[in-house]
């Protein structure tokens, strides 16, 4: 089966705080599609930069229809909490 072409042009929103129930804010990046619609949403959490290890999943995945969203792990770079390794 051939691989799907990327048919978007992406937009990505660089460092959006993120909640958590226990009020741990954790740090993501969110590439989309630039248009408007409704898209399924993949989560990558990493423990690393996110610009460096994200960026070419996000701007594969968004350019192809999907909401990417890569997030650091509780305590590592910008997000807030205790890192974990069983987390």
């Amino acid at each position: 089966m051939k691989p799907s072409e990327p048919i978007y042009e992406i937009q990505i929103e660089r460092q959006v705080s993120v909640p958590m129930r226990d009020g741990t804010v954790l740090c993501a990046d969110v590439y989309r599609p630039k248009v408007e619609g409704t898209f399924p949403v993949l989560i990558e959490r990493v423990a690393y930069e996110l610009s460096r290890r994200c960026k070419a999943n996000g701007e594969y995945f968004a350019s192809r229809g999907y909401v990417f969203v890569g997030q650091n792990v509780r305590g590592k770079f910008h997000s807030g909490g205790v890192f974990s390794v069983e987390d």
